[in-house]
């Protein structure tokens, strides 16, 4: 059985290392997208590829969280690409709840519907402790007494072939359209130890990037993104901490549920366990000491430098050796109002003067999203081509 794992990724170097060594264990083929990380996440899964030719890392080159249209061009790529035999799709926050390699392929095999699903349900956990910069397969950590209504889906070739190659996984990898209009069945395949939020640092920088990357997607449904609106909310009036950071993790809702804990310290009475992942499955793995930036502005920067809108339906996703980009079907002319006094241009005019307006719109996005009324003449120059 040859076993592929799609990993997209974003500023996670704090535990990264530990990932790492656990995806070395399970998978023959590993691919890492990473989606602009400033923290070193890339340069280290590049280094983790160094001798492994199954693993490949692509740099993702576009604005905005599109994870179904990043999955699903990723998933193809494999299948047509690769031997690989099923795909599974995982963060680096994700611990595969297996002691070893065979106990992994002996759930899959399971799968004997080539019209099933694999599914793996969340385990979701706390940190034992919420100041640590970096975490460890041997560090303690609160597992829920029960899994999530979150899952992540694993896709067999089976199934792939079976809808003619048009089944796909949806926002998150929680589900799978078929594609093909006939119906999938599910097979629980087991669990994921989930550490999404594992310090307060780590919270705030992943807060204020998701809001970001989910305000890039200018088709996003307004429920699939509340939870980043609601927790980007709560921190600019000050109210992110232990308290949040519990209360989040117990099911990875925004807000936390009224019922939820709140300490490290109510986490037993909830009935979490404490134990660490030291029995999940690792292998030893050659990597170097990366340490990302100390201050979270690198962070927010390094996502607003390229920010624009662009719906996830408007994607042509191309990949350029390492490097995912998109580019998008040109608006066609009747979908903008005719110039004043002249016809709508054609060709090559047309399009520079597309690219224009788009280049001003993104501008005049950012300028509106100012918190300062004091703009410089040349943004109020862009502001006034918007407008015309």
């Amino acid at each position: 059985m040859r076993l592929a794992a799609i990993i997209l990724v974003r500023n996670e170097i704090d535990i990264l290392p530990a990932f790492l060594s656990h995806l070395a264990a399970l998978f023959d083929i590993v691919l890492i997208m990473d989606h602009g990380s400033v923290d070193g996440t890339e340069k280290m899964g590049r280094h983790a590829a160094i001798g492994r030719p199954g693993w490949h890392v692509w740099h993702v080159a576009v604005p905005g969280i599109h994870q179904a249209a990043f999955s699903t061009f990723a998933m193809r790529h494999l299948f047509a690409t690769t031997d690989a035999d099923a795909v599974l799709f995982l963060d680096a926050d994700e611990f595969l709840d297996v002691p070893n390699r065979a106990s992994l392929e002996k759930s899959i095999a399971s799968l004997r519907d080539p019209r099933s699903v694999g599914t793996f349900a969340w385990l979701n956990c706390v940190p034992d402790s919420i100041d640590a910069k970096s975490h460890h397969l041997d560090d303690m950590i609160w597992i829920a007494p029960k899994p999530s209504s979150h899952r992540k889906v694993l896709i067999t070739r089976a199934l792939f072939d079976a809808t003619g190659g048009l089944a796909c996984p949806t926002t998150g990898n929680h589900a799978v359209e078929p594609g093909d209009g006939r119906a999938i069945t599910e097979q629980p395949l087991g669990h994921i130890l989930h550490l999404p939020l594992r310090s307060v640092a780590q919270m705030e920088r992943k807060i204020l990037t998701g809001t970001l990357s989910a305000l890039a997607r200018s088709d996003r449904p307004s429920r699939e993104f509340s939870h980043w609106l609601d927790a980007v909310g709560r921190m600019a009036d000050g109210a992110v901490g232990e308290a949040e950071l519990v209360g989040m993790a117990y099911n990875y809702g925004f807000p936390p549920e009224p019922e939820a804990p709140r300490r490290i310290a109510d986490l037993a009475s909830f009935g979490f366990h404490r134990r660490t992942m030291q029995n999940v499955a690792s292998m030893p793995i050659d990597l170097p000491d990366v340490t990302g930036p100390s201050n979270s502005n690198v962070y927010l920067a390094a996502v607003l430098r390229d920010w624009r809108q662009m719906p996830s339906a408007g994607l042509d996703l191309v990949l350029d050796g390492d490097e995912l980009r998109c580019s998008q079907t040109p608006m066609p002319p009747e979908a903008l109002p005719e110039p004043v006094g002249s016809s709508v241009p054609s060709g090559t005019e047309w399009e520079r003067i597309l690219a224009e307006r788009d280049a001003a719109r993104h501008e005049v996005t950012l300028l509106r999203a100012s918190t300062s009324y004091r703009v410089t003449a040349p943004l109020r120059a862009l502001a006034r081509i918007f407008r015309t």
